[in-house]
């Protein structure tokens, strides 16, 4: 017993003897309470009540205190004590209760949790939930008879375990390991300290990250194959030589694929035959052969039109007698081709090969396939200047042979050879024309399809992607930069093979200009001057070609002026027509610029086909016009357009 509620109990006793008539009652509850809350057994309050009474006969010796009247405040103090026991036993019972259903409702989350969950008191798991069974392979017997370090390894996570840390440390997140039943796992592991079965322990709650790294390297994967795509757009656009175009085919595949063995195969339908024009066997490159359309494997894409994928050496023997071998004549383990195709026509065949089987997949096939689509565009094109180039020499080896022999012809024969070579040159421009709007119109339609898929296709990976890191968005835009880019130059090439015929209407220059401005707004570092008369009478001209007359001008102009200047806009009445002229501060032209400023395909720009004011001419000269240029190196240029007025068209 302890000496503060000996000298309570001694008082209370002490005021029931000598001082009856006090009300002492409400003490000897009160002391009943506090014993049973200092867990007294009801054989220490007996000797507690024995011990105080015999001290208060030795402090009182001539007091009465008999048993008998003790008895009754020990009867008084022992009743009050079971009453306090009660309800402190009822209110023991009502918080075992909320603590049984707590920790049944605690113990079914874990049990469900998605994460595994460890509890380690002194180094050892005293508990595993479900999850960390299932994520290891281990029953629960053999989980609780391993030790943490074994189970988890991570230095860093062993040493906050055996830390002198309590339940207010923060907890520790870390990566870890995960020894399971077949090798280690990758994980994420959180550690914090809490009180379990009244001792210290420490919970830990382990995420399973291999998905997540996963979705990581695919991720990776596929930034790294929209960036190869790119390049290889890029670079199948940059040439039109056949061989050039070829050589940097594979030096992009070779870094996605690693082949050990690539071919690219053209497809001759007439004689039927499949020229392996580009060879490469383990890095080096092999001399190109020629072969009927025979039952190889390139002969079977060829005729399917279709991609084929075979893994296996055994499967390459029994479904394909013919096998084309080259350089070192192994045969691949693993065969992937793809068709290249133009819409319904078949260029040819991208193969990559591996000496090991299964080396490439589905998702090989179809950025094979993707790759395929874009070189079988550039390869076309290729193709088809390589036979405007032969034709275009062809024609300068007849012109170089009459021109010979006019010099030994007497004078009126070289009159009438000057004449012939005159038509031949006229005759020359137009099949040349000819040919440049055939390609043309064949690029413009063959892109405006795939470029609208591609613009459908950026609009939803946008969409889907959003919040993704920025290295994913910053290839979206490029690749939607370039899309658009691709898309103006074929809506150039159209505009320059298929122009329509003038549909004139009466425009006043004073309110086109501003508008058009707005459509084509200068660059922050370019001023505008507008010199316009009021009472300059009004064009009479198609209001689509004017806008898209002035848009090249303007454009050219701001193009001329990198560090920035000034584009002055001027206009005169002359007679029944109207001078109009767009003049830059810029780099100006040469002489010999000049003279083929005009020409289709001409430019002098790095980027651009050199048609912009090829169309301008040809719409300017649609409706009535003619145009002029003048220009300096280092002092700029002047475009003068003049039109008719409405006054000198009523005329016509």
């Amino acid at each position: 017993m302890t000496q503060d509620y000996l000298n309570a109990y001694t008082e209370l006793l002490e005021q029931h003897f000598l001082r009856p008539g006090e009300a002492w009652f409400e003490g000897a509850y009160r002391l009943g309470q506090t014993l049973v809350r200092a867990n007294y057994e009801l054989e220490d309050v007996v000797e507690l009540h024995d011990t105080a009474l015999q001290r208060l006969a030795q402090k009182h010796p001539d007091a009465d205190f008999t048993a008998e009247r003790g008895h009754y405040l020990l009867l008084e103090v022992l009743t009050a004590y079971a009453m306090a026991f009660k309800a402190q036993s009822e209110l023991l019972n009502l918080r075992s209760q909320a603590l049984a259903e707590s920790e049944q409702k605690y113990r079914a989350l874990v049990d469900r949790a998605h994460d595994g969950i460890l509890i380690v008191q002194d180094g050892t798991i005293i508990f595993a939930n479900p999850k960390m069974e299932e994520m290891t392979s281990y029953d629960a017997e053999t989980l609780l008879a391993m030790d943490v370090d074994s189970l988890l390894q991570s230095q860093e996570l062993l040493a906050h375990i055996n830390s002198a840390a309590d339940v207010t440390s923060p907890p520790l997140f870390t990566m870890a390991y995960l020894q399971t039943a077949i090798g280690q796992t990758p994980v994420e592991a959180s550690a914090g300290f809490i009180t379990y079965d009244r001792k210290p322990a420490v919970m830990i709650v382990v995420r399973d990250l291999t998905e997540r790294m996963e979705l990581q390297r695919r991720l990776q994967s596929r930034t790294k194959r929209l960036s190869a795509l790119n390049r290889i757009a890029g670079a199948v656009s940059a040439t039109l030589d056949l061989e050039a175009l070829l050589e940097t085919v594979y030096n992009e595949i070779q870094p996605l694929f690693q082949p050990d063995a690539f071919f690219i195969a053209l497809y001759e339908p007439e004689e039927r035959i499949i020229d392996f024009h580009f060879l490469i066997d383990e890095g080096q490159r092999a001399v190109p052969m020629r072969q009927p359309l025979d039952r190889s494997l390139t002969a079977h894409v060829i005729r399917s039109k279709q991609p084929l994928l075979i893994s296996n050496r055994d499967e390459i023997y029994a479904r394909f007698p013919h096998i084309e071998r080259w350089g070192t004549q192994k045969v691949s383990e693993t065969w992937l081709g793809v068709p290249m195709r133009v819409g319904e026509q078949l260029i040819g065949v991208i193969s990559v090969q591996a000496y090991n089987d299964h080396a490439y997949d589905d998702e090989d096939m179809e950025l094979l396939g993707t790759i395929a689509d874009q070189v079988a565009v550039a390869i076309a094109n290729a193709r088809l200047y390589a036979q405007a180039q032969k034709e275009i020499a062809q024609r300068k080896a007849a012109e170089e042979a009459l021109r010979m022999y006019s010099q030994d012809l007497e004078s009126l024969v070289a009159e009438r050879t000057k004449a012939l070579q005159e038509a031949q040159e006229q005759i020359l421009r137009q099949e040349k024309l000819a040919v440049i709007g055939q390609l043309a119109a064949s690029i413009s339609h063959e892109l405006r399809n795939p470029l609208g898929v591609i613009t459908n296709a950026i609009y939803y990976l946008k969409m889907v992607l959003s919040n993704e890191n920025e290295k994913v968005q910053e290839y979206l835009n490029l690749i939607e930069e370039q899309a658009l880019k691709t898309a103006k130059i074929a809506s150039n090439l159209l505009e320059f093979t298929r122009s329509r015929p003038p549909q004139p209407s009466t425009i006043s220059l004073d309110e086109f200009l501003p508008h058009l401005l707005r459509l084509v707004p200068p660059p922050v570092s370019v001023q505008i001057d507008l010199q316009i008369p009021a009472k300059l009478p009004p064009l009479y001209v198609d209001r689509t070609h004017l806008e898209q007359i002035l848009t090249n001008l303007l454009s050219n102009a701001y193009q001329a002026m990198p560090h920035g200047g000034r584009v002055t806009i001027t206009a005169e009445a002359a007679g029944n027509a109207v001078h109009l002229a767009v003049s830059d501060t810029g780099e100006g032209m040469t002489e010999e610029v000049i003279a083929q400023i005009f020409e289709p395909l001409f430019t002098t720009k790095a980027q651009g086909i050199g048609l912009g004011l090829a169309i301008t001419k040809n719409l300017v000269t649609a409706n009535g016009g003619r145009i002029e240029v003048q220009s300096e190196p280092d002092k700029g240029s002047t475009f003068i357009v003049t039109l008719p007025g409405v006054k000198q068209a009523n005329k016509h």
